[in-house]
């Protein structure tokens, strides 16, 4: 029976922090538009966009490049000392793939900022936790990284001045 009690607090603890929120969105939606903002909610897919995102594409060929590295060294190995420096070699790619990962989705976090800032946004929300309204921005996201990922083909075609 304790458990039936403990089981019923817990969801309505959920469903009054769940109110709690809901409340705070309505005030905060229903504030800005007396004061004259209105509030702008977006949605996007984070994971999409962290598989075509130039950061991540980059943070993958350079965690592969060391773990190519790493096995040549391991393959190198020999004796009692193998796996002390297995171990040793797996902690250090572990540690470099968290902090690729940690780089490559600051970066990405900057560019939806930037985007989203420019388009008139002022919440973007990831697509999942998203169960109503919303505009899906991802497709803008997208393509606003491909035309900042291409050259410019302007400046790269000008011929090189030497200066005296």
């Amino acid at each position: 029976m304790s458990n039936v009690l403990k089981e019923k607090k817990t969801a309505n603890l959920l469903l009054i922090a769940l109110i709690f929120v809901l409340g705070i969105i309505f005030l905060l939606t229903a504030g800005n538009k007396i004061v004259g903002k209105s509030v702008s909610i977006a949605s996007a897919d984070f994971e999409r966009i962290m598989g075509e995102h130039p950061a991540f594409k980059q943070a993958m060929v350079k965690f592969q490049r060391e773990s190519e590295a790493v096995q040549k060294e391991f393959a190198k190995l020999g004796g009692e000392s193998k796996v002390e420096e297995q171990q040793k070699l797996y902690m250090q790619l572990q540690q470099l793939a968290g902090q690729l990962q940690e780089e490559a989705m600051s970066k990405v976090l900057e560019d939806v900022q930037r985007i989203a800032k420019s388009k008139g946004y002022n919440y973007v929300l990831d697509k999942k936790s998203l169960l109503v309204g919303g505009r899906d921005i991802t497709g803008e996201i997208l393509s606003e990284m491909k035309e900042a990922e291409k050259p410019d083909t302007e400046t790269s075609l000008l011929p090189m001045i030497p200066v005296k």
